[in-house]
């Protein structure tokens, strides 16, 4: 027989889903906190007991009496609000599943009202209600959590990992608004005590001292505004434990934005490793929806890809043009030179969506070189570089030592140069005499036959001349004198290395081919090549590391050299 549940087991039903530990519950008093237009905004912890202090609006006596019952909420009034939420709370279960499981003192002053009042909760039954000297705002008082579901209070951990995830809550509460006061108490000892301040400042307080550098990110396209900072790329993670996530100043997780993130680092960022991040997006609150679940962490978009193209531009754009400001040769390397950019209105990403197109300019293609406003020609320009055995070259610059891979550099330089002849369709092709045959395993017969038409886009003609044996009939001029049977084994080794994309698979092979067309590892070479290099390399959209994700070049700071020698 079917039969609707008393509210008192309702209420603990919806507290299972809303309140999953401690920290839910702070969660849930900070957000309405934030909500009332709050000022300052004290929490004390004592044990697993929390208290929340706020100078907000607060509340009157018959909304202190509603605020308890499921669904009472004065966030929305009609179903299309929920399509344009634009508050922390929304679903009014989070202070009936509170009470439901604990025991509660609510007090609240009404902003326009002469007195305040104070509600007793005792297992979501109301005790008492009375005046109280209370001058502004609310306080909520949350004890004996879990005292009527003991089988819940078993689950809890010890109560210092109970407060490092209630830290973590009330840290991102203070990180969404930057302007309220936050103060933090456990155990009567100050933990934060955070005054209105601006968003770099809120976020240094918050992570680990390390003196990390930030980039500023600031990018508007089409309604959305993404804001934030992130660390210089010398300071990652081994865990993504610092991306800090926002939706309309909501703390959120979208595994869609963080690979984002991390994308739009690109190969500057180490495999494995994480940025330290806080990032903003403000959209339109009817492009998302954030009745995902109760516990409003999850947020869904309207358009994922998007949102995808313009994190991942906006996080690019940032690093990127840190870093060439970092890479942009000083000192001897450009002494009386002055950096023109060639093509700096080539765009990284057209983002397209619903007929709107935003081209984002992010990277320098090349430089000019000039002085006096005349153009020096490459073969001009002097460079100061030596070779060091046969691998790297250095160069002196003011701030330092720069130190190059040859091989690195010289691949990154191929890279390019493949794939901006292939864009153009400008592959310079060599046809040989006689093809050259290659006998497979069936595998790799049936792997390269799929790829034929890809690798035709980069120089490589092949034909199928029989069972499990290709002919090698066209390459790029730049392979003539290299190991095509190595090339051809190597890609195939690419192919079966997992599923890539479309795009990925033609960077891959790419990168392939420019490794085996590039200035080897121990080539001896003269002055005017290793000039030519660094010249090249310093005109590359991506001169920092190699396709395969080597860097190219370090420095060493001269206040290291002199460090070391014990210099001042």
């Amino acid at each position: 027989m079917i039969k609707i549940l008393q509210d008192n087991i309702a209420n603990k039903i919806a507290a299972g889903e809303v309140i999953e530990r401690p920290a839910s519950i702070l969660k849930e008093l900070l957000e309405n906190s934030i909500d009332s237009g709050a000022l300052n905004i004290t929490v004390t912890i004592n044990d697993l007991d929390i208290r929340v202090d706020d100078d907000g609006e607060g509340m009157s006596k018959k909304d202190l009496e509603l605020s308890i019952l499921r669904f009472a909420t004065s966030k929305i009034r009609k179903e299309s609000d929920l399509y344009n939420i634009q508050t922390f709370g929304f679903r009014g279960e989070a202070l009936p599943s509170i009470a439901s499981i604990s025991k509660m003192k609510l007090a609240s002053k009404y902003r326009q009202a002469s007195n305040a009042y104070k509600l007793d909760v005792v297992g979501g039954k109301v005790i008492d209600i009375s005046e109280f000297p209370l001058t502004v705002g609310t306080s909520i008082d949350v004890k004996d959590l879990f005292f009527n579901t003991p089988v819940r209070l078993k689950f809890l951990k010890s109560q210092n990992t109970e407060f490092k995830y209630m830290l973590d809550v009330f840290e991102k509460a203070a990180l969404s608004s930057p302007l309220i006061h936050f103060k933090l108490l456990r155990n009567n000892k100050i933990i934060y005590d955070m005054y209105k301040e601006d968003l770099k400042k809120r976020f240094e307080h918050i992570i680990p001292k390390n003196n990390y550098q930030f980039i500023d990110i600031d990018l508007s396209v089409s309604g959305v505004d993404i804001k934030g900072y992130i660390s210089s790329l010398n300071n990652t993670r081994p865990t993504k434990d610092l991306l800090y996530i926002y939706i309309n100043k909501r703390p959120i997780f979208n595994s869609v934005i963080q690979k984002a993130i991390i994308d739009g680092c690109g190969n500057l960022l180490e495999k494995g490793k994480y940025p330290i991040i806080v990032i903003f997006l403000d959209v339109p609150n009817d492009s998302i929806d954030v009745n995902v679940h109760p516990r409003k962490l999850e947020v869904r978009f309207k358009d994922s890809s998007y949102i995808f193209n313009i994190v991942k531009t906006a996080v690019n754009k940032s690093v990127m043009d840190k870093k060439f400001q970092e890479f942009i040769p000083k000192g001897s390397i450009t002494e009386g030179l002055a950096f023109h950019d060639k093509d700096f209105q080539s765009s990284n990403y057209d983002i397209n969506t619903k007929g709107n197109t935003f081209n984002s300019t992010t990277h320098i293609r090349s430089y000019s070189f000039f002085k006096d406003n005349n153009f020096v020609s490459n073969d001009l320009y002097k460079i100061n570089v030596y070779q060091l055995y046969d691998k790297f070259l250095v160069l002196e610059k003011d701030e330092g030592i720069e130190i190059i891979d040859q091989h690195a550099a010289s691949e990154r330089v191929r890279f390019e140069e493949i794939k901006r002849n292939m864009e153009d369709n400008n592959i310079e092709k060599q046809q040989l005499l006689i093809p050259y045959s290659i006998e497979l395993s069936k595998k790799a017969f049936i792997e390269i036959k799929s790829k034929i038409d890809i690798l035709k886009l980069i120089g490589l003609d092949i034909e199928i001349f029989g069972d499990n044996i290709i002919n090698v009939v066209t390459i790029p001029i730049f392979l003539k004198d290299s190991n095509i049977q190595d090339i051809i084994l190597e890609i195939i080794d690419d192919i079966e290395n997992g599923s890539k994309s479309y795009e990925d698979e033609i960077n891959i092979f790419m990168a392939t081919i420019a490794c085996h067309s590039s200035i080897r590892f121990g080539d001896h070479l003269a002055t005017n090549e290793m000039q030519k290099l660094v010249v090249d390399l310093r005109s590359c959209k991506y001169p920092f590391t190699c396709p395969h994700g080597r860097p190219t070049t370090f420095e060493i700071p001269r206040k290291e050299l002199y460090k070391r020698f014990k210099r001042n």
